[in-house]
């Protein structure tokens, strides 16, 4: 479908520019709401960047999805916990840190 879908992008110039609008529209996404929360709460600076939140994580469900790998709870878990709050937080995880939560390490 994704495949898809990019075709029909460039034939069709008004649903090419209707998604992306929709893509680029920061204010369609969870991550503004979900990053001003924590700043508020104190758990990540108050100047941290909603867009890079939201184009890292899109990207990351894109590529799953075209693979057909599923958005699952251990996807979900692991997009959050070993790539956005250290993003967001500038602390990245050990390589023994992410093996205890994924099983895996990074490769370097």
């Amino acid at each position: 479908m994704m495949t898809g879908l990019v075709h029909a992008m460039r034939t069709d110039a008004h649903l090419a520019e209707t998604l992306r609008s929709h893509v680029a529209d920061e204010d369609r996404g969870p991550f503004r709401t979900i990053v001003e929360r924590a700043a508020a709460r104190g758990e990540v600076p108050a100047h941290t960047s909603t867009q890079l939140a939201h184009q890292v994580a899109e990207g990351q469900i894109i590529r799953r999805t075209i693979l057909g790998q599923p958005l699952d709870h251990d996807f979900l878990t692991d997009l959050v916990d070993n790539l956005l709050v250290p993003l967001l937080t500038r602390t990245f995880p050990t390589d023994e840190e992410t093996h205890r939560t994924t099983g895996r390490t990074h490769r370097r």
